[in-house]
């Protein structure tokens, strides 16, 4: 897994991987506990823990074919070895041949273990 320096090349690295439908990838993002969380979307993407991280994500990626994700805005804080970053995106989604643009929100809470950065919470929503 790749060791992030700052809470960005966390998200970054989190947003590489999910584009590239790497479930593993993805969940490796996340700390060692069973009390991290993920809100996608859809009113059934809410995951607590590892497991169901994996089992999400694993269907999520079911959903399209080719998915890419580009930060056009963000903001992070820390305080200590807690971060968190919100970030404006832009998204394309394809499934066969039908592609999607979206704007995205994306919010994470990260925790430094060491010194790697690693995410707590993510939560992306469209915005209203």
């Amino acid at each position: 897994m790749t060791v992030a320096a700052t809470p960005m090349d966390r998200v970054e690295h989190f947003l590489s991987v999910y584009t590239a439908r790497d479930v593993e990838g993805v969940v490796a993002c996340y700390a060692d506990s069973e009390s991290i969380a993920a809100i996608g979307t859809d009113r059934v993407q809410n995951y607590v823990g590892r497991e169901a991280i994996r089992k999400g994500m694993a269907d999520d990626f079911l959903s399209f074919d080719k998915a890419e994700i580009d930060i056009v805005w963000h903001n992070a804080g820390e305080d200590g070895n807690t971060a968190w970053v919100v970030a404006a995106c832009r998204a394309l989604f394809a499934l066969e041949q039908e592609e999607v643009h979206v704007a995205i929100r994306l919010s994470a809470v990260l925790k430094r273990y060491e010194n790697d950065w690693l995410l707590l919470q993510t939560h992306f929503s469209f915005p209203s």
